[in-house]
């Protein structure tokens, strides 16, 4: 599920989607779930840590040696330049930038082992997936969204949520708005590639030159 940042909404609101998490705690069984008080301990495990920021983790896990690194992540890399080239997090805010995001996944369920799920995972779930992405911009209310998955994943989320988008050149895909109903203002966003193997400069440089146009578009 999507985690907030504690200081999220102290500024300009980001919404980071990536493809499916990449392990994440030691993992369940279906079978295990059947059980309500795994259920209760799952959600314990996703959502609370005593007070501490959910987000916290990104920036207490770079450069270490025995777990994972996003100091080596070309996603959270990305996303700490992007966000930085945004003004969501000020300057004396460099130790702590990832609690100024919300960060969600089109997918929620994959191998506790790492990988992304496979085809016929993403079938089974994706249409709850929809359905809670919708909720989760309903509920975090971003300023703008950033999908850093490739249009081929994210696809089938566009249509789901009924997107309209434009296809632009580069490494930033597309842009458009999220509707979520009558009641609710749209919601921009920007669907690019993901991170890995590109060059990060160009991929910064793309990502926020479309949400730069996308914020003027909206704005005339």
């Amino acid at each position: 599920m999507a985690l907030e940042g504690s200081r999220y909404r102290a500024g300009r609101k980001l919404m980071v989607v990536g493809r499916a998490v990449n392990s994440w705690g030691k993992g369940y069984t279906p079978k295990q779930l059947t059980s309500s008080n795994r259920q209760d301990e799952l959600i314990e495990q996703l959502f609370y840590d005593n007070g501490k920021c959910q987000m916290a983790w990104v920036n207490e896990e770079a450069g270490t040696d025995d777990r994972y690194n996003t100091n080596r992540s070309a996603f959270w890399q990305a996303i700490r330049d992007i966000s930085k080239k945004l003004g969501v997090w000020p300057e004396d805010e460099e130790d702590r930038w990832a609690s100024r995001l919300v960060w969600s996944n089109l997918y929620k369920i994959a191998l506790s082992a790492g990988g992304n799920p496979s085809n016929k995972l993403c079938n089974l779930q994706e249409s709850g997936c929809i359905g809670l992405l919708r909720e989760e911009v309903r509920v975090y209310e971003p300023d703008l969204v950033l999908f850093l998955t490739g249009m081929t994943w994210a696809w089938p989320f566009m249509q789901g949520l009924g997107c309209r988008l434009r296809a632009i050149p580069g490494l930033a895909e597309a842009f458009g708005e999220i509707h979520l109903g009558k009641s609710a203002s749209p919601v921009p966003f920007v669907v690019a590639h993901h991170p890995q193997g590109k060059t990060r400069e160009t991929l910064v440089a793309d990502v926020t030159k479309a949400l730069g146009d996308l914020q003027l578009r909206s704005s005339t």
